[in-house]
């Protein structure tokens, strides 16, 4: 009994040591990581605090900036025991989500649950309307139209993702990104996320468009699986 104590111990001070390396920045929370601490020895405690990390119609907005290694519009980094749903983040064009290693619209660090998640443009009825009414005019670089806002992702991270910049074993379902995902200092780009790691996708479509330097893609900059 001692010693499965003494391990749990140990898994918490491991945990905590690797999220410590790196600083975590988002527009609601910075590290949702209820897992990393060890259980206590109340059922119903522990029963209450999985219960809180369950959070839903979170929303950020307006003309904020966000600077810090691993960004997110809401979150910086969402454990796995993290269960996330019916949240949005609505951009503005002075919007600025600036991280130097890994960027996300909705989560910079993704290992929880997101469903029914949006990462939107402030005006989106009207940037459709305008994309509609010029659709014959693309092709002609002189034309002035409004496609949403361009200088959301700051910074030079190595990472960045419409949803979320990295997805390590983590589920994205029923969720949509229709802002741009751009930055070309960043070397992996990707409409959805920029690189997904054994993570989990269901019905999810993006309409923005993605640049980058090195591997950009409609929905995944990389994939390691």
């Amino acid at each position: 009994m001692a010693s499965e104590k003494k391990n749990k111990f140990g898994n918490f001070l491991l945990n905590l040591v690797l999220i410590a390396f790196f600083s975590y920045a988002g527009g609601i929370v910075g590290i949702c990581a209820n897992d990393k601490f060890p259980e206590t020895s109340t059922p119903d405690t522990n029963a209450i605090r999985k219960e809180m990390y369950r959070l839903r119609r979170l929303s950020t907005t307006g003309d904020i900036s966000i600077k810090g290694e691993v960004v997110g519009g809401l979150f910086g980094y969402l454990s796995s025991s993290s269960n996330v749903s019916d949240c949005d983040l609505t951009v503005t064009n002075a919007m600025s989500l600036s991280g130097s290693r890994i960027t996300g619209g909705f989560v910079g660090h993704n290992e929880g649950a997101l469903k029914n998640c949006i990462v939107v443009n402030q005006d989106q009825d009207d940037i459709d309307k305008d994309i509609m009414n010029n659709t014959h005019r693309y092709d002609n670089a002189t034309q002035d139209y409004n496609i949403g806002c361009q200088n959301l992702f700051g910074g030079n991270a190595m990472f960045i993702g419409g949803i979320a910049g990295i997805n390590l074993g983590g589920l994205i379902e029923r969720s949509y990104n229709r802002v741009n995902v751009a930055n070309k200092e960043s070397l992996y780009a990707g409409g959805i996320v920029g690189l997904s790691i054994k993570g989990q996708y269901k019905y999810l479509y993006v309409t923005s468009s993605v640049q980058g330097y090195s591997a950009i893609g409609g929905m995944f900059g990389v994939i390691l699986d």
